[in-house]
């Protein structure tokens, strides 16, 4: 990690004030899922944020047998509610120290140190882990940031069992950008989110790369509707501007909401989505 440029680049963009963090959002990062499956749109973040975990759980079919990797984990919350909900084992990785400082310290306030473990490292290279380690790879939002994302999903493939079960939340290209302000701000998007050229690709690329690298039964679907409007309504709400002042200060918030919009035009235009994909080796 020490030798990877953009690793770093990633893990500072999410250090900005990480030690203030804390309990806001419940300790979450995600996007949140914005409905609640009966049709009812959910106006939390926290159940939110939970209910996009639980429909990871579900899609990757998790149970008191599986274990997991999860990559990208943030401050471990997920983790917890995962181990919660449905007993699984799990091995937790991001990038970014502060993170892992957090997902260890709930962990051990939550008692669940014989089932979770976290762990400071990139996910572009797995070799602390051999090969066919788990049942499980999950990926909430990170895998967008990964330098390259092909470079993930051929170490995941690695460390999967056979008949093992990759499940992401991820963003891709709904299409090709048609003009010059479309790829201007493409651009820009990618600079300041600190993404890969190589990451920006569209549905059928994304399955056209896992089936490639061996995955089969690959399930990909957009869901942009119900994540991205509602994480970026939740963000402006005035309780949520002045704890993120609190937290980033006021330069870092500014910037992280120029971010949050940025995203929201590139969605509103057609030209952003937020996946679900679930693929088996």
């Amino acid at each position: 990690m020490k030798s990877d440029t953009h690793a770093l680049q990633v893990a500072e963009l999410y250090s900005h004030g990480a030690h203030k963090y804390g309990d806001f959002h419940g300790g979450y990062l995600n996007f949140g899922y914005w409905d609640d499956g009966n049709g009812n749109v959910i106006h939390e973040y926290t159940q939110a944020a939970r209910e996009l975990v639980f429909r990871i759980g579900m899609l990757a079919g998790l149970n008191e047998r599986s274990y997991v990797l999860d990559v990208a984990c943030g401050y471990g919350s997920q983790d917890i509610y995962l181990y919660h909900l449905f007993g699984c084992q799990i091995d937790a990785l991001d990038i970014t120290p502060q993170h892992i400082q957090a997902a260890r310290e709930r962990i051990q306030k939550n008692t669940c140190e014989k089932y979770l473990r976290a762990h400071e490292g990139t996910a572009t290279n797995l070799t602390r882990f051999v090969d066919s380690s788990f049942t499980h790879v999950l990926c909430i939002e990170g895998v967008v940031h990964f330098n390259t994302r092909e470079r993930f999903l051929r170490e995941a493939y690695r460390v999967l069992k056979t008949n093992g079960v990759l499940t992401m939340a991820d963003y891709c290209l709904k299409r090709p950008p048609k003009n010059i302000a479309e790829e201007f701000l493409l651009s820009i998007l990618t600079k300041i989110w600190h993404i890969p050229k190589m990451n920006c690709v569209v549905p059928e690329v994304y399955i056209q790369k896992l089936t490639q690298i061996g995955f089969n039964q690959i399930q990909l679907e957009l869901i942009g509707e119900k994540t991205i409007p509602g994480y970026c309504y939740e963000n402006e709400k005035p309780e949520c501007r002045t704890a993120l002042r609190a937290i980033r200060g006021v330069k870092g918030d500014f910037g992280g909401r120029i971010m949050d919009k940025m995203v929201f035009i590139a969605f509103q235009m057609g030209l952003l989505e937020y996946i679900l994909v679930r693929a088996v080796k």
